[in-house]
């Protein structure tokens, strides 16, 4: 039980409760979580700039506030925290407990954000790989707190909505031009399925790719339009705005999710089509290990490179991984030769998601840790 915190005023949620992105994702999961085992926490939006879905404003409208709590949970990363600290703090001081919540995708924590966590009094790692980062760089204490991934859907929808083949095995991979290339790795990802067709050239098997942010990336897009045009049909690009239940739909038909990322601080593409019951073939590196086991997914093997300049942020001294491809193509050779194998790996990957990952589960894991420090208050 909670000694100190009695009301649904004592946690207060700092993030962008409505914006489509990771750390969007991120701040919505905590609160879900927090609600499923107590009361529902405060939200406040920082800057207020999103169009937010009508879904998430009948979820979290009553929740917003514009003063602190006790307890307040900053879901932001680094190099956001000396503006988010001015903004915030421009008409009154955000007193309390202050904890951060970072997300960050290669092995070493840059020093200069580093320096910026020490405003807060803790640090939490939504994953092993952020943990050890951070430990290395961090004054203050850094406590593991994994993610939930929980999936609830308002539709279904079918594959004739996405304009998918119906019969074709489907793989899935998500792109992000917002993003960097080098790190998500589309041509990899293109890489191993031109070596899949290869050596299954009449397999009925089909790669789609959704893509966002091609409005920040014109030019990235149109060259990867003409990269796939080259697989004549085999690849649909879908670059449509999507709603949350859209994207969880396109997942939904999908017969198995494909990432090859050099390096992922969580892996939330992976996660939300394990807790769907997808089998993933993605590489065994970074953020995803914390979900990721052998009997559940089909774990890509690496080697290690150093991380070139212009490829990342932050990159100097930086190593990532370099998947391997030919095992990939085997992995979807595997499946498209026996479905039931991946529905086998499915299922697992479902349980073992709703078993860990789910809002009550990682629930409990924050309430016991906000029991410690409301003791301590």
């Amino acid at each position: 039980m909670m000694t100190r915190i009695t009301n649904n005023s004592d946690i207060c949620l700092i993030g962008h409760p409505y914006a489509p992105i990771g750390m969007g994702e991120h701040v919505r999961a905590t609160f879900r979580s927090l609600r499923a085992v107590y009361n529902t926490p405060k939200l406040h939006d920082i800057y207020k700039l999103e169009n937010a879905a009508a879904a998430d404003v009948v979820e979290f409208s009553g929740a917003m506030v514009e003063t602190p709590s006790p307890i307040n949970i900053f879901h932001i990363n680094g190099n956001e925290v000396d503006q988010v600290w001015k903004h915030m703090n421009y008409n009154r001081p955000w007193t309390g407990y202050n904890v951060i919540y970072p997300l960050w995708e290669l092995p070493r924590y840059p020093k200069e954000w580093a320096a910026e966590l020490d405003r807060f009094d803790e640090v939490w790692a939504p994953s092993k790989f952020i943990m050890e980062g951070l430990q290395e760089v961090c004054k203050k204490p850094v406590i593991h707190m994994p993610l939930a991934t929980e999936i609830k859907l308002d539709s279904l929808l079918s594959r004739r909505f996405f304009g998918l083949p119906e019969a074709d095995y489907v793989f899935l991979f998500f792109y992000d031009l917002r993003s960097y290339a080098t790190r998500k790795n589309p041509e990899g990802v293109l890489n191993a399925f031109n070596k899949f067709l290869a050596k299954r050239p009449y397999a009925k098997a089909h790669l789609v790719i959704k893509v966002n942010g091609v409005e920040t990336n014109p030019k990235e897009f149109d060259a990867l339009r003409e990269r796939v045009q080259e697989l004549q049909g085999r690849v649909t690009l879908i670059h449509q705005s999507m709603s949350s239940n859209d994207v969880k739909n396109l997942l939904r038909c999908s017969d198995c999710f494909i990432s090859l990322h050099r390096s992922e601080g969580y892996g939330f593409g992976v996660a939300e089509a394990m807790a769907l019951g997808k089998p993933a073939i993605a590489t065994a590196y970074s953020g995803n290990m914390d979900f990721m086991t052998e009997d559940t997914s089909l774990a890509v093997n690496y080697h290690l490179v150093p991380v070139l300049e212009g490829e990342y942020p932050h990159h100097e001294n930086q190593r990532w991984a370099e998947p391997d491809y030919e095992q990939a193509a085997k992995y979807m050779i595997d499946l498209v030769d026996d479905p039931a194998m991946g529905r086998t790996i499915g299922n697992r990957a479902r349980l073992h998601m709703q078993g860990y990952f789910d809002y009550r589960s990682t629930g409990l894991r924050y309430r016991d840790r906000l029991s410690e420090i409301s003791a301590q208050l």
